[in-house]
């Protein structure tokens, strides 16, 4: 590696993740951005802490490929805290870290917003990735689409009655005319009341009913 090479980017990662780094440097590079990654890099007989060591200082950002793999690692955190010794407020935006796996992202580094392909497809993950390397508003081409409350649909009101659904209470009111008695009967129950019926005329009851015994 040419040691007075500026480069855009170091790919900070973890054998595990090789895949997931080479992904990330080969899609910036075709973005005309340069990068220094161990797996094109740093080749047989180099010295691999110094060459590590002169990538970190001589890239301009370094991309941290964040994985559970990647807090086990015995070397990752110096790598990304070069960068973050260099910027510990992120104004220069020099630590971009990239989330490839699930993990949660604690400490120090936990401060710094990172950018997460997680459950992102091919595409999505290509468009996550290089707007979150470039140092520009993430406003849209498009104007977004006009937010509307959406319709509620009421929920059916619960019935007032109680626990009397089931049941049926009459009340009967009788009105004597002559020899019928006629009733008015008020129904109370999953109808819900004031719902009147006026049952048949109830045939003449004879004298005898009335005589003491």
């Amino acid at each position: 590696m040419d040691k007075e090479a500026r480069t855009d980017f170091f790919i900070s990662y973890t054998s595990a993740d090789r895949s997931w780094a080479e992904w990330i440097a080969w899609h910036l590079e075709q973005e005309n951005f340069t990068t220094v990654i161990q797996a094109w890099d740093i080749q047989a007989g180099s010295n691999f802490v110094l060459e590590m060591d002169n990538a970190a200082k001589t890239a301009e950002r370094t991309i941290a490929v964040l994985s559970p793999d990647y807090f086990k690692s015995n070397f990752t955190p110096s790598e990304w805290a070069a960068a973050f010794r260099r910027d510990p407020q992120g104004e220069h935006r020099f630590l971009v870290p990239v989330r490839v796996r699930e993990c949660n992202v604690e400490g120090l580094l936990g401060q710094v917003v990172y950018i997460d392909l997680v459950g992102q497809d091919e595409q999505k993950a290509h468009a996550q990735l290089l707007a979150g390397v470039r140092r520009e508003r993430a406003k849209p081409s498009v104007p977004p689409a006009f937010p509307t409350i959406p319709p509620t649909i009421p929920e059916r009101p619960a019935f007032p009655g109680g626990g009397i659904h089931a049941e049926t209470i009459k009340e009967t009111t009788n009105v004597v005319s002559g020899s019928q008695s006629i009733g008015t009967q008020i129904n109370y129950g999953a109808n819900g009341p004031g719902h009147t019926r006026t049952p048949p005329l109830q045939r003449p009851r004879r004298a005898e009913h009335f005589v003491d015994r």
